[in-house]
């Protein structure tokens, strides 16, 4: 049984960034930032929407996808918002423009100059690195469905048949397989915080949390986020 909002079983805590300071920020800042990072990526549920598709689930791909739209577009928005914010601007909202729903899929953005700044500098960090640590998140979330799938179906349909020892084996491989994601995601916002840390000087603690949490949402996601002149539909 494929279950979509699967959570860690290792899940990322306030104690796990204390650098962070959490307990000065709001705690619905707390909240969805850690709700975030715990959750499968955005590009994971790419994956899965279009595994639904090919399965004949048009519906309920569909569904996915337009999660994964509103996520990464909402996320842009929050960004830009602080951005502005921080440059003594008035607020002008990113726009949905684009959207090419065939591999590669693509989001277009107008009026999202400085996000699409501040992701690009941030792909330069990884020193072209980042696809590689972002691909082989994906193909870890995707092995860890894939053998809770198969712990299940042993489970439920060959109860009896299966032995403890095969079933420890299972369970040993979700547990290394969960550790490697929970150490990428790990690696990841580390690298975020430093990011953020180091080029914005001035910013408060609930900016500094939403700002990561975007951004790790935005970059971890499989649609590339593009100017809107840059998507062909």
């Amino acid at each position: 049984m494929l279950e979509i909002e699967k959570m860690l079983e290792k899940n990322f805590s306030e104690s796990d960034f204390a650098n962070l300071e959490m307990v000065k920020c709001n705690k619905s800042y707390v909240h969805d930032f850690l709700n975030s990072i715990n959750n499968i990526t955005l590009g994971r549920k790419v994956a899965i929407a279009i595994r639904l598709k090919n399965q004949g689930h048009f519906n309920k791909s569909v569904l996915y996808i337009s999660e994964v739209n509103r996520d990464q577009v909402l996320a842009i928005r929050e960004m830009q918002t602080i951005l502005y914010a921080l440059e003594n601007r008035g607020k002008t909202e990113v726009i949905f423009e684009r959207f090419r729903q065939i591999l590669p899929m693509q989001i277009g953005l107008r009026n999202g100059e400085e996000v699409l700044n501040l992701l690009n500098q941030i792909k330069a960090v990884y020193s072209g690195k980042h696809i590689e640590i972002i691909s082989e998140l994906h193909d870890n979330e995707k092995k860890l469905d894939e053998l809770n799938e198969e712990l299940s179906f042993f489970q439920e349909r060959m109860s009896g048949r299966i032995t403890e020892n095969e079933s420890n084996e299972i369970k040993k491989k979700v547990s290394q397989t969960a550790s490697k994601i929970f150490s990428t995601k790990r690696m990841i916002v580390d690298n975020l915080i430093k990011f953020v840390n180091d080029k914005f000087n001035s910013i408060t603690n609930d900016d500094r949390l939403c700002l990561i949490k975007n951004l790790y949402l935005v970059i971890t996601s499989n649609i590339e986020t593009l100017n809107y002149k840059q998507v062909e539909v």
